[in-house]
């Protein structure tokens, strides 16, 4: 693809050797949270490319294949973030759960212990072991807290948090299990019906596997899962009054036949592996590969990775604009300290990117209906007969969250003014270096609709958010 090394960077270098790592999103920061090499914690501040130490896991457990969450309860504040870990333990060994309360470690301004400065210069200064935490240490779980029995196998298990209220921990592991764990008391759910998860056998069982949430409209859809694996393909659903689990089977990927130890984000309703090893020959892809969730169809996207890799961890960042692709092993099976940075969009074919401009127009068109519907439900003027009604209509008028609504909804039909008014050359009025130059117009007005999908998602947050607040 022409323009490709433009829209992936290579980071500074990681602190430390992963491989397998397990990572959260959490404001401008990366949390990489240990992995086989290494227990250590760090932070990588994403504008200012620098990492930092958190803590380390307890040094006498082993990290392979664990799951970090984000666990979010009402006691959450707005700077801080609940991270709980679990699994990483094989069969018959004592399993390990923690949780932490993160505060960033950016917010005291201190330099003290930032490995990268200034591009790829190591600062040795400061040590982890040097470092005091008092906020970001991971908790011990007690025993009948843990997540998992001492015979279960929680090596390579996924985990994904659900339930009506966020409050169902859904986790997949080897063999064929699925369980659920309700948060509010850290216990098993009991009674729960089908959780055998009706899969093809495989001589490593599931695990290392995709597992994420079925998305429509990229909102996720409550209580419905997608599980991939070379020979397993399932849509799970979950009856939370009734305990039940239903499945369906869904095309297998043709190109993870024999691929294990492979990476996944989701986004815009579709699934992009990063694939790792070839069991068979092991030799290590840099092949990506896409599966829509509407279409239900796999394919292979002409985006690859500059190497071969495998055991790296996948995700995006908080505006869907970029994958951050972590850690890993090379070639010669050697960890790496790698860390590159793609432009999401990039993954997904011209014809796609139109398709979702067009659904762009749609929402535009949408909102705008709803702007109308929220004025003619909150009318800027109430009439009103004595000087009693009218002194009252004042105060309703002068109300903050109202005011600042009709501010935000003229801005916003303002906007949508420009953009329905505004000019767009087609596919048909372009030539080839517009549609292929990295730079041409293609890309533009890619790079434009991009940015109101972020205004309008923004916008309508906000519109949504003053008028709860007067209703």
């Amino acid at each position: 693809m022409f323009g490709q090394f433009n829209v992936l960077q290579s980071l500074p270098e990681l602190p430390d050797l992963f491989s397998a790592p397990r990572c959260i999103m959490f404001n401008d920061e990366i949390l990489i949270c240990g992995g086989p090499e290494t227990n250590k914690c760090y932070s990588y501040h994403t504008l200012r490319k620098q990492y930092k130490y958190i803590c380390s896991y307890p040094s006498d457990i082993s990290l392979r294949g664990h799951c970090v969450l984000q666990w979010k309860h009402s006691q959450t504040k707005v700077n801080e973030i609940h991270l709980l870990s679990f699994g990483g333990q094989g069969k018959d060994i004592i399993k390990q759960t923690f949780s932490m309360t993160y505060q960033s470690v950016w917010d005291n301004n201190s330099y003290q212990n930032v490995w990268y400065i200034n591009g790829y210069q190591r600062n040795f200064k400061s040590e982890p072991s040097s470092f005091v935490q008092t906020l970001n240490i991971w908790n011990r779980h007690e025993q009948d807290n843990k997540i998992g029995t001492i015979e279960d196998d929680l090596e390579g298990v996924c985990g994904l948090i659900g339930g009506k209220n966020n409050d169902l921990l859904f986790i997949t592991h080897n063999p064929q299990n699925i369980e659920v764990i309700d948060l509010k008391i850290m216990k098993p759910l009991i009674g729960i019906r089908n959780n055998i998860m009706s899969i093809k056998k495989h001589q490593y069982g599931i695990y290392y596997h995709c597992f994420v949430p079925l998305t429509m409209n990229n909102e996720k859809v409550i209580n419905h899962f997608l599980l991939f694996y070379p020979n397993t393909g399932l849509l799970i659903k979950y009856d939370e009054q009734n305990k039940t689990f239903d499945y369906e089977e869904l095309p297998i990927c043709p190109y993870l036949q024999n691929i294990r130890s492979y990476s996944f984000v989701y986004c815009n309703d579709c699934i992009f592996i990063f694939e790792g090893l070839n069991i068979v020959s092991f030799y290590r892809s840099k092949n990506v590969d896409m599966y829509s969730m509407k279409d239900k169809i796999w394919s292979k996207c002409n985006f690859i990775l500059p190497k071969e890799t495998s055991a790296t961890f996948a995700l995006l960042d908080n505006n869907n604009m970029n994958v951050h692709i972590i850690g890993g092993k090379n070639a010669q099976n050697e960890t790496q300290r790698t860390h590159l940075r793609i432009n999401a969009f990039e993954l997904f074919e011209k014809s796609q990117l139109y398709k979702m401009a067009n659904a762009n127009a749609q929402e535009i068109v949408r909102l705008r209906k709803e702007v109308e519907k929220m004025q003619l439900e909150r009318p800027y003027v109430i009439p009103m007969e004595c000087a009693n009604e009218r002194k009252e209509q004042k105060e309703v008028i002068s109300n903050s969250s109202e005011e600042k609504m009709q501010t935000e909804m003229k801005i916003f039909e303002k906007q949508l003014d420009e953009w329905k008014q505004e000019k767009r050359i087609t596919s048909d009025e372009m030539g080839w270096n517009d549609i292929w130059s990295y730079d041409g117009a293609f890309q533009q007005i890619k790079n434009k609709d991009l940015t109101r999908m972020d205004n309008i998602s923004s916008f309508l947050k906000t519109l949504l958010i003053f008028r709860n607040s007067i209703n």
